[in-house]
């Protein structure tokens, strides 16, 4: 590579230079480590691992042909290998496809053909590499290096990788966009048309006002098609709502209050709830990087939640259901709202001490 070849020539004029020249070095080795990642013509011979392999299929087959009876010891040897190969072409379908794959290789071509600013040009040394006329300079500015086909083929795939992202953007918010639509129409149907029906429900069913609630709101969900599961096992942690379905995984923690202090309680308790249960499903085929917790007000003051939060790499989303009494609220509500804002609600719940745990076979 030019640069490198640059940077060797340049560590010799001082002594003072030498640290400099070092930086430039480590910087571009550690763009050579990646071009086999973002590189437009990369395959998967580039893989050592691949190259082992196919050096012993090689041996074997050599073997094979001097002695036609070791043929099943090659069939066992692809059939032992299938597993990694499988693997490894899945995990390449992936960074060609993926838009979290693309999102990183943006940053390497980036990186790669506009390095940020050099460390050692605080101390007034700063290479002539980066900067103009240099040799990055040359790749990008001028036709004399033969790089800048190269570059131009990293530019043209720095767009595709863009377009990959930004779709992937759109169907994340249109996502989020319908599942908190789908919950706040259920929250306007519930306040305006079934608020004398639900609380008639709650009040038959002192024992367990949560559960049905819970019931009424995954009954919601389900002719909004989506497929709730209530009380799904998770561990030993059941989730009041989940929809593991691969396009659009819902998972909503319920909860009602009656007075002041249960409000925030409330509240809490179904944050806590939720980063809880979100850390068992990470790693596995439906971890969640957004949840909701519904609060149903059966009385009380009206509590003030923030739209949403983030804590621990999740984005929460709280809506609140106003169910108190028809002759209670509007001008006749005697208590002030109750306002939360993130932070203190996040700090809150992490204050909480744990939650019981059903007891096996319950």
């Amino acid at each position: 590579m030019l640069a490198e070849g640059w940077a060797e020539t340049w560590e010799t004029q001082s002594r003072a230079a030498r640290a400099a020249a070092e930086e430039v070095r480590g910087q571009i080795q550690r763009v050579e480590a990646v071009r086999a990642l973002i590189a437009p013509s990369g395959t998967l011979q580039a893989s050592p691992v691949r190259n082992v392999l196919n050096k012993l299929d090689a041996v074997a087959m050599s073997a094979v042909d001097a002695d036609p009876k070791l043929g099943p010891l090659l069939d066992n040897f692809r059939e032992d290998t299938h597993l990694y190969v499988h693997e490894e072409r899945s995990f390449e379908l992936a960074s060609r496809t993926g838009a979290g794959f693309a999102l990183e290789r943006l940053d390497e071509i980036v990186a790669l053909i506009n390095p940020a600013t050099h460390a050692a040009a605080h101390a007034g040394l700063y290479p002539r590499t980066l900067g103009i006329g240099g040799a990055l300079d040359e790749l990008l500015f001028t036709d004399r290096d033969p790089n800048l086909v190269v570059v131009a083929q990293l530019i043209v795939m720095a767009r595709a990788d863009l377009r990959r992202v930004l779709l992937e953007l759109r169907r994340r918010l249109d996502l989020t966009r319908t599942r908190l639509s789908t919950i706040r129409r259920f929250c306007t149907w519930a306040s305006w048309f079934a608020r004398d029906e639900l609380r008639a429900l709650a009040a038959q069913n002192t024992g367990r006002v949560e559960d049905v609630l819970t019931a009424e709101l995954a009954r919601f969900l389900f002719s909004h098609g989506h497929t709730p599961l209530t009380r799904p096992a998770v561990g030993r942690l059941e989730p009041d709502i989940l929809d593991p379905g691969m396009l659009e995984r819902l998972y909503i923690e319920a909860k009602q209050y009656s007075d002041a202090a249960g409000a925030r309680r409330a509240a809490a308790q179904g944050v806590r709830q939720v980063l809880d249960t979100v850390t068992l499903l990470a790693g596995t085929s439906i971890a969640l990087d957004e949840a909701f917790v519904v609060v149903f007000a059966l009385a009380g003051p009206r509590l003030e939640l923030p739209p949403s939060l983030s804590a621990s790499g999740l984005t929460i989303h709280m809506v609140l259901v106003d169910l108190v009494a028809w002759e209670e609220v509007g001008s006749r509500r005697k208590q002030q709202p109750l306002r939360i804002d993130a932070t203190q609600l996040v700090a809150e719940a992490e204050a909480l001490p744990p939650a019981a745990l059903p007891t096996e076979g319950a």
